[in-house]
C-alpha cells in the first residue's frame, strides 16, 4: 500500500452523469493477473495482485472539479461538454473512507454545498459567475437557504434551483451557463469555517481600505455628470454636423453633444450657473448674473391647419431656476438630470436678469451667394418691445456686415418650417409663438431671389437626399450578348465590384425609378432601358436577390423604393442611399419574359463562390440552359469547356450532388428548397465517371488559423482500382498549392450526427488511407444530404480572417481554467 496526498479531484465528466459515479469510477478495484501481474520487485517477481483507490481522509472544505473541457486532436483545440451533470446539496462520501484505519476515520464525511462557480458561454470565451450559500447550516437542519449570485461587482439574490439546478447543463446545447466548479463544506465543521469574525480580526490594512472605498462611494453617489453645451460648442456643432437646421441632432446621444460637467447634487440651482461656468472656463467670480444655464427640453410645433403634424424640436425652453418651480431647489430635485442636456449663456453681453418678459433667440445667418447657413449667436432678449429694425442692428453687430445693410428676415419654426417675419409687424405678432429658443434667419435683401433664399433653402435641405449609384457586375447567366450594345456584360472575379461614379442629389417625393434610371443611363452613357435596379439587403449597403423588372420600374416611386430607410432619415447629417444596378444585354422587356433563380458560380481551382442569377423558361431543359450560359461563362484557358450545375447545401457540408441535364429547369430550381445551384466548369477527369469503381467525394477546405472553412467546395475523384498516390496528386491539383504547403496539410473525412460530428482522420500519403476513403463511399449511398459525408481539408493559415459569419462554426479555443 503507497500513501498520497492529493491536492485535488477532478471528476471524469464525459462517461459519469453523477457525482457518486465519478467517486466510484476513481475508487474502482482493477485485478492485476495474466500478463498484467503487478511486478513486486526482484524479491518477489511478478505477482496477481488488486489496483484501487481508497480515502484515509477528507479535506473540511472539498473543491471538486468537473471536467467540460476536452482536447480535440483533431482541431488541436479544446472545445466545452455542456452534457447535464446533476449534482446534489449534500454528499455522503462515506463508502469511499478506508475502514481498515479506524482512528483515521472521523464519524461521518457529509458534506453540504456551499458555492457553485459557473461558466456561461462557449469553449472559446463566455462570462464567470459564482453563486454562494450564505447559510449552509440550513440544509443540515432542512430548512431553506439564502443563496446569492456574485457577477463582478454585482451581487444579487437568488435561490437554490437558479444557484444549483439551473447550472447542471443542457445536453446538446452549444452555449449554455453550467458549473465547472464546486465547494463542499462538511456538515461538522460548518460553524468553525462559517463562524462570524469579528472586527479585531480583520488587519488594519483591510479596514482601511474598505472605509477609502466607502468614502469614494459617498463621494460618487453625491455627485453627477450633466452635459453642457456652450454658444461655442453650438457654433462647431453646427458648422460640421447638423446642415444647417435646428440647433442640435436630436437623434445624436446627448452625452456626446457637450462637455461632461460633475457637480453635487446638493448644489443650490441660484448659483449652479456659476459653478458650471468656474468648471468650463474656470471662472472664479461669485457673480451669478454673468451665465445664465437652460435646459433643453422638446417644444413640438403643431401646425395649426393640420393637428395631425405634430414635428418635435429640441430647444434650450427652460431658464433655471426662473422657469422651475419652489424656492431653494437643489440639483438633487431636477426630475432625470443625467438624461438632459443644458446650454450655458454668457449673460455679460445682454441686458441683465432673469425676467419672464425676455427671450432667447438663436440667430443664423444665410449666405445667399455661398449657398451656406451658419450660426452666429445668441441673445436675450424682450421680444415684445424689438421691432425687425432692432433686430437688424443685434444681426449686424454679430455678423460685421455694414451698417445700414437691409436685411430679410424668418423664422425658423421647425426644420422644414420657415416662416418670413413682416419688417413692419411687431415681432410679437410675427412670431408663431413666442417662447425661449427663437430661431431667427436672416440673410441680405439685395442678394436673395425668389428662388434662392433662406426659406427655399431650408424647405431643400429637408426634402432632398443624396443617392449614391453603384454599377455592379452581377452574374446574370444565359441571357447571351446583343450586337447592337458595345458594353456587355462581364464576368468578374468579385462577388460584388463596386465603381461609384455619382453624388447627386434628387428631391425625391413624386420622383420615379425610371426617372432615375433615364439620369444614370445619361451620365454613364448607356440605355435606360436595359439597367437592372436592385434591392438592397435589410441592414446592409449591398445588393440583395430581389429586382425591379419591367412596368415595376416605371410605376415603383423612388420614395418607396428606397422604404422605411427613407423614413427614418436624418436629413443633418447628410445621409447617403445606395442605389445597386447592373447593365443588361438585353432590354428589360426580353428580360421580364424569363423566370429568374438565385443561385452562385464558380471558376477553375474553385476559388470562391460568386453570386449568379439564371435566367429560364418553363419549358427548358437543364442542357437547354446550360448551352445558354456557355455564351457569358468564363472558361479557363486549359478547361474541358463543359458545365454542369451541382446542388449545394446552405451549410457548412458543401456540394451533394451533380444535376442531371435530362431534367427539366422549373423541376431542379422548384425543388431547392433548403439547397442552392451552382454553376462551374467540368474538371477534365471528371467528363466521363465509371460508376463501378470512379466516385466523386465532396471536399471543403478550412483554416486552423481561425477555424473556418474558405473558398467554394468542391467534387474530387476517387478510383477504387489506382494507385492511391495518384488521388493524392489529383488532390493538389485540385486545390492548385505547391508540394510543400500540400504536405503540411491535414485531412479528415467528416460524418455528420444529430449532435456532434463523427472525425476520422488520415495520411494522405499513407496507402492505408484507401480503406478509410472506400468506407466513405459506401455511406454516401446509404444516408440523407443532410449527413453525407465529406473530406475536411485543414490548412494552417490560409482562409478569410474575417470568417463567414452566416455559415456554420466548428469548435472554437477552450478557456483555460486555473485554480
Amino acid at each position: 500500500m503507497r500513501l498520497t496526498m492529493v491536492r485535488n479531484f477532478s471528476s471524469p465528466f464525459k462517461n459519469c452523469f453523477l457525482v457518486l459515479e465519478s467517486f466510484r469510477e476513481y475508487t474502482e478495484v482493477e485485478t492485476l493477473d495474466g500478463d498484467n501481474k503487478y511486478d513486486a520487485g526482484k524479491e518477489h517477481g511478478l505477482q496477481p495482485a488488486l489496483k484501487g483507490v481508497r480515502f484515509l481522509s477528507f479535506p473540511p472544505i472539498l473543491h471538486l472539479h468537473l471536467l467540460r473541457y476536452q482536447y480535440d486532436s483533431h482541431l488541436n483545440k479544446n472545445s466545452k461538454i455542456n452534457n447535464r451533470f446533476p449534482f446534489p446539496d449534500r454528499l455522503d462520501l462515506n463508502e469511499f473512507m478506508d475502514a481498515s484505519d479506524s482512528d483515521s476515520v472521523p464519524a461521518n464525511y457529509i458534506y453540504v454545498l456551499h458555492s457553485v462557480l459557473v461558466h456561461i458561454g462557449r469553449g472559446s470565451g463566455g462570462h464567470y459567475v459564482a453563486y454562494i450559500n450564505n447559510q449552509p447550516m440550513a440544509l443540515v437542519q432542512g430548512k431553506t437557504s439564502k443563496w446569492y449570485k456574485f457577477d463582478d461587482s454585482t451581487v444579487s439574490k437568488s435561490d437554490a434551483k437558479t444557484a444549483v439546478e439551473g447550472n447542471f447543463g443542457e445536453e446538446n446545447s452549444e452555449s449554455s451557463a453550467n458549473a465547472y466548479m464546486l465547494a463542499y463544506i462538511r456538515e461538522d465543521k460548518i460553524d468553525e469555517i462559517c463562524c462570524k469574525i469579528s472586527s479585531d480580526e480583520i488587519p488594519q490594512a483591510l479596514k482601511e481600505r474598505l472605509e477609502f472605498e466607502k468614502a469614494e462611494e459617498r463621494k460618487k453617489w453625491n455627485q453627477t455628470e450633466i452635459s453642457v453645451l456652450t454658444e461655442k460648442d453650438l457654433v462647431v456643432n453646427f458648422d460640421t454636423g447638423i446642415n444647417g437646421m435646428n440647433l442640435i441632432d436630436e437623434k445624436e446621444n446627448i452625452n456626446s453633444l457637450g462637455k461632461q460637467v460633475k457637480v453635487k447634487k446638493d448644489t443650490e440651482l441660484e448659483v449652479l450657473a456659476r459653478e458650471i461656468a468656474a468648471k468650463i472656463y474656470g471662472d472664479k467670480s461669485k457673480d451669478t448674473s454673468k451665465y445664465r444655464l437652460w435646459r433643453f427640453s422638446n417644444v413640438s410645433y403643431k401646425n395649426p391647419t393640420n393637428n395631425n403634424e405634430i414635428v418635435p424640436r429640441m430647444r434650450p425652453s427652460v431658464l433655471i431656476p426662473r422657469d422651475l418651480h419652489g424656492s431653494n431647489m437643489t440639483m438633487n430635485s431636477m426630475w432625470n438630470r443625467e438624461h438632459e442636456l443644458y446650454y450655458l449663456e454668457n449673460a455679460a453681453i445682454d441686458e441683465p436678469g432673469c425676467s419672464s418678459d425676455y427671450n432667447l433667440v438663436f440667430f443664423k445667418f444665410f449666405d445667399v451667394n455661398a449657398r451656406q447657413m451658419r450660426l452666429v449667436g445668441s441673445r436675450f432678449l424682450n421680444v415684445a418691445k424689438k421691432s425687425p429694425a432692432d433686430l437688424a442692428e443685434e444681426c449686424i453687430k454679430m455678423t460685421g456686415l455694414p451698417e445700414g445693410t437691409e436685411l430679410n428676415f424668418y423664422e425658423e419654426i421647425a426644420c422644414n418650417k420657415v416662416n418670413h417675419i413682416d419688417r413692419a409687424r411687431s415681432l410679437t405678432y410675427s412670431i408663431s409663438n413666442p417662447m425661449d429658443g427663437i430661431i431667427i434667419v436672416f440673410e441680405i435683401s439685395t442678394e436673395r431671389s425668389t428662388i434662392v433664399n433662406a426659406k427655399t433653402f431650408c424647405e431643400m435641405l429637408s426634402t432632398t437626399v443624396n443617392i449614391e449609384a453603384c454599377d455592379f457586375d452581377a452574374n446574370v447567366m444565359g441571357v447571351g450578348f446583343s450586337e447592337d450594345l458595345e458594353h456587355p456584360v462581364q464576368f468578374r472575379a468579385d462577388l460584388v465590384r463596386f465603381s461609384i461614379f455619382l453624388f447627386f442629389k434628387y428631391i425625391f417625393q413624386d420622383c420615379t425609378l425610371f426617372e432615375v434610371a433615364m439620369k444614370i443611363a445619361n451620365l454613364i452613357e448607356y440605355r435606360a432601358g436595359f439597367l437592372l435596379f436592385f434591392h438592397n439587403e435589410r441592414h446592409s449597403k449591398r445588393p440583395g436577390d430581389r429586382f425591379i423588372k419591367g412596368q415595376e420600374l416605371i410605376n415603383t416611386k423612388l420614395h418607396d423604393f428606397l422604404d422605411s430607410k427613407v423614413n427614418n432619415v436624418n436629413y443633418r447629417v447628410r445621409e447617403t442611399f445606395t442605389i445597386f444596378y447592373t447593365k443588361l444585354s438585353i432590354p428589360l422587356g426580353e428580360f421580364s419574359e424569363f423566370k429568374t433563380q438565385n443561385g452562385y458560380l464558380t471558376t477553375i481551382h474553385f476559388a470562391r463562390n460568386e453570386k449568379a442569377f439564371f435566367l429560364y423558361r418553363d419549358n427548358e431543359t437543364i442542357d437547354d440552359l446550360l448551352e445558354r450560359c456557355r455564351e457569358n461563362y468564363p472558361f479557363s484557358v486549359d478547361g474541358s469547356k463543359r458545365l454542369r450545375f451541382v446542388e449545394m447545401k446552405q451549410s457548412k457540408y458543401g456540394v451533394i450532388r451533380v444535376i442531371k441535364k435530362s431534367l427539366l429547369a422549373k423541376d431542379v430550381f422548384d425543388s431547392c428548397h433548403t439547397t442552392f445551384i451552382r454553376l462551374e466548369e467540368t474538371p477534365l477527369d471528371q467528363i466521363q465517371i465509371d460508376s463501378r469503381h470512379e466516385f466523386i467525394i465532396s471536399a471543403i477546405r478550412f483554416s486552423i488559423k481561425n477555424d473556418d472553412y474558405f473558398g467554394a467546395p468542391f467534387f474530387i475523384k476517387f478510383n477504387k482500382e489506382e494507385v492511391f498516390s495518384m488521388f493524392a496528386d489529383r488532390m493538389r491539383l485540385m486545390l492548385n498549392v505547391k508540394k510543400e504547403l500540400f504536405d503540411s496539410l491535414q485531412f479528415s473525412i467528416i460524418s455528420p450526427t444529430a449532435y456532434s460530428d463523427k472525425v476520422v482522420r488520415f495520411d494522405i500519403h499513407n496507402q492505408t488511407a484507401r480503406k478509410d476513403l472506400i468506407n466513405m463511399i459506401m455511406d454516401l449511398g446509404t444516408t440523407s444530404p443532410n449527413k453525407m459525408p465529406f473530406l475536411r481539408v485543414n490548412f494552417p493559415t490560409a482562409g478569410n480572417s474575417k470568417g463567414n459569419s452566416d455559415e456554420f462554426r466548428p469548435a472554437e479555443p477552450a478557456i483555460y481554467i486555473r485554480n
